[in-house]
C-alpha cells in the first residue's frame, strides 16, 4: 500500500468541477481506501483560503471537505506548530531559485521525514524537489 500526501491543488480540483484536475482527482479518490493518506493543517487552511472569496456555495463545500478529511479514517493531518513554521521557513529561504510556497516547503518536510514519494497534486514543484505527482490532465 503506497503512501499518498494530499494537496491543496488535488483538494481544489476534487471541490470545483470546472478545474481541469477535477475529472484526475476524482480518479484518485476512488484508491483512498488502498492508500495511507498525509496531508498537513498548512495544506487545509491553503485550501480554505482559495475559496474564501468565491462565495457562499463553495465556501461551504470547502468547508465540508475539510470536516470529512479530519474524520476520516486512514488520514494523518500534521499538526502547525512553531516547528513546522520555521523548518519550511528555512527551506524557502535556502531555495531562492524555486518558486515554492511556505506550505510546499512544509509540505516537502512532512513527506521526507516519512518516507511519502507519491503526492496527490498537478503542481510541478513537488517533481522538481524529487516527488511523483499523481495528477495529470
Amino acid at each position: 500500500m503506497n503512501d499518498w500526501y494530499i494537496d491543496t491543488s488535488f483538494l481544489t480540483a476534487f471541490t470545483f468541477p470546472r478545474d481541469k484536475y477535477h475529472s484526475a482527482a476524482l480518479a484518485l479518490y476512488e484508491e483512498f481506501p488502498h492508500r495511507n493518506l498525509f496531508t498537513s493543517d498548512e495544506v487545509l487552511s491553503e485550501y480554505l483560503n482559495h475559496f474564501s472569496a468565491q462565495g457562499s456555495h463553495l465556501r461551504s463545500l470547502s468547508v465540508q471537505t475539510v470536516d470529512g478529511i479530519l474524520e476520516l479514517n486512514g488520514v494523518t493531518v500534521f499538526a502547525q506548530s512553531r516547528e513546522t513554521f520555521t523548518q519550511g521557513l528555512a527551506l524557502y529561504r535556502s531555495r531562492k531559485d524555486k518558486e515554492y510556497s511556505h506550505t510546499d516547503c512544509v509540505s516537502m518536510l512532512h513527506m521526507k521525514a516519512n518516507g511519502i514519494t507519491e503526492i496527490l497534486t498537478a503542481d510541478h514543484h513537488f517533481t522538481q524537489a524529487g516527488f511523483k505527482i499523481l495528477m495529470k490532465a
